[in-house]
């Protein structure tokens, strides 16, 4: 009979977080498109709801922190700090995602919103379906579940 070897388990728990890291980066770049996306046409159709310059600024902040987050991620493939240091890597893209939920958090705040029914409505059903798609894209990463807390 074959003798079978199993890794020491501090070796396996060391390779878990390389292995989300690498998990995460792998299909971060459609999510960050798709929350740029999801902004502007949130966006426009508050715009049009309302004119107010507080949806120009907000939009500008999340597209530019999509952006922050792209070359923050095509970074951290270069310098493969996700093979090194899988727990800095899941920190530091943690602390991004954070940041883009606190930027979401800022839309009950802004003039349409504040002023509209509906465009209540439309916000609980953006934020929603936002904190869904997050959870589902990070099913695999536990730390990454964290920053979604303020969204809700």
């Amino acid at each position: 009979m074959a003798h079978i070897r199993f890794k020491d388990a501090d070796a396996v728990a060391a390779e878990v977080p390389i292995a989300q890291a690498h998990s995460l980066l792998s299909s971060l770049n459609i999510s960050l498109w798709a929350n740029s996306f999801i902004a502007l046409t949130t966006a426009v159709i508050l715009w049009l709801n309302k004119p107010a310059h507080d949806v120009l600024y907000w939009l500008s902040a999340i597209v530019a922190l999509d952006t922050v987050r792209v070359f923050l991620a095509r970074g951290l493939r270069r310098t493969d700090l996700a093979c090194t240091n899988g727990r800095l890597t899941l920190r530091i893209l943690t602390a991004a995602a954070f940041a883009s939920a606190c930027l979401w958090a800022v839309t009950p705040i802004l003039e349409p919103v504040r002023e509209s029914y509906a465009a209540q409505a439309y916000m609980i059903f953006i934020i929603a379906g936002i904190c869904a798609s997050s959870v589902i894209q990070s099913r695999r990463i536990r730390p990454s579940r964290l920053p979604l807390a303020p969204r809700t």
